[in-house]
């Protein structure tokens, strides 16, 4: 699946659960919360050298969309892929010998490498605060719940195409997989980000409407995703 599908994919999921649960989450846990869905939503990818999380040039106006798409995604990108993604290959190697391979949609696309992912990307994010003194410890708890939430839903994403996912690598090769071809010209996943947003958008919509808060929108909300994606999932063939 192209990064762009990934990225809107789970940006949109992710603010459709997000949005109704504001008033319950402190307001500097926002931020991070939306940088690490945005890291989440390409990280395992950084195991391939042509990933969109390595360079610059995803979709975005104004100073701010270039400055991330040039910089931060990148920076991510790198740390996964050289400080964590070969370090780890390399140790798994040892222990599970050739069934580890070098290879995309290998370590980084199994719900192991997504767990390395996430532990070992705050841990560093830990480290940097520490060398530079800075006290916001605290909101690696949001970025780094994000990350991770973002990696599960790329796997997901990946699940419904053709080559699938390992989920269990590098104990087993057993692959899930579906009938989405990767890199083809498919407007299926396009189609499923404007019913997420639209549905969503709907939900979100209601207090407006009705002038109070609705307390059932984040119960409505949880199960529209769950019915939505379990409805993508079955429309792209997906098996195991």
């Amino acid at each position: 699946m192209k990064g762009v599908h990934h990225l809107l994919l789970t940006t949109v999921t992710g603010g459709c659960a997000i949005i109704p649960m504001i008033p319950l989450i402190p307001p500097g846990w926002l931020p991070p919360l939306a940088l690490g869905l945005v890291i989440g939503s390409l990280a395992p990818d950084a195991d391939a050298s042509d990933a969109a999380i390595l360079h610059p040039g995803l979709p975005g106006r104004g100073t701010g969309a270039r400055g991330f798409s040039r910089w931060i995604l990148p920076f991510f990108g790198y740390l996964i892929r050289y400080l964590i993604y070969y370090p780890c290959w390399a140790v798994l190697r040892l222990l599970f010998g050739r069934r580890c391979s070098l290879e995309h949609r290998g370590l980084l696309h199994s719900f192991l490498g997504v767990t390395l992912i996430t532990l070992l990307t705050t841990a560093c994010l830990a480290g940097f605060l520490f060398l530079a003194r800075g006290d916001a410890y605290l909101l690696l708890v949001p970025f780094g719940s994000a990350l991770l939430a973002g990696c599960l839903l790329h796997l997901v994403e990946d699940s419904a195409t053709v080559t699938g996912i390992r989920w269990a690598h590098p104990w087993s090769d057993h692959a899930v997989h579906g009938t989405l071809h990767t890199g083809s010209v498919n407007l299926w996943p396009t189609a499923f980000v404007i019913l997420l947003a639209v549905g969503g958008g709907m939900i979100l919509a209601g207090p407006r409407y009705t002038g109070e808060a609705l307390p059932w929108q984040a119960p409505a909300m949880f199960l529209f995703l769950l019915l939505a994606w379990g409805a993508f999932l079955l429309a792209s063939g997906v098996r195991t």
